[in-house]
């Protein structure tokens, strides 16, 4: 009896060891905003990040400055060269493009997370940011 309950342990741990991906070695994380080995310093804008947001992000505002972090970029939506549309794109819900938790430039989130009508303005010098619509030519 006690020889076959030792064997039927025996097959079930041998057949535990046939399960697809039970022993796999855990995968190393996408590269995400805080991993800022990612961002290149010529071009921080250009550094791959996952785009996923918190929970508690809901607008287009709070979610490009939770993407700006690492880039030592800053948004900026009032100001006296920004196009008068930036406050209300700042306020809109964010897009559904931006959902996909896809990996891809900080750039390209931005828009993602703003919508396809949208546009940034991109200032190198002082580094900072604003949208604008992209019919707009301000």
């Amino acid at each position: 009896m006690k020889r076959s309950l030792t064997l039927a342990a025996l097959i079930g741990l041998a057949g535990c060891s046939s399960i697809d991906g039970l022993f796999d070695p855990p995968r190393p994380p996408l590269p995400s905003l805080s991993t800022t080995a990612a961002l290149p310093p010529d071009d921080p804008l250009q550094g791959v990040v996952r785009l996923e947001l918190p929970d508690t992000v809901r607008t287009v505002d709070q979610a490009a400055r939770y993407m700006l972090e690492a880039t030592h970029y800053t948004l900026v939506l009032s100001c006296q060269l920004c196009p008068i549309e930036a406050q209300e794109i700042g306020a809109k819900p964010i897009s559904p493009l931006a959902f996909t938790h896809q990996v891809t430039t900080v750039n390209r989130a931005l828009l993602l997370i703003a919508g396809s009508g949208t546009r940034l303005i991109i200032d190198t010098d002082t580094h900072q940011i604003t949208f604008a619509y992209k019919e707009s030519q301000t």
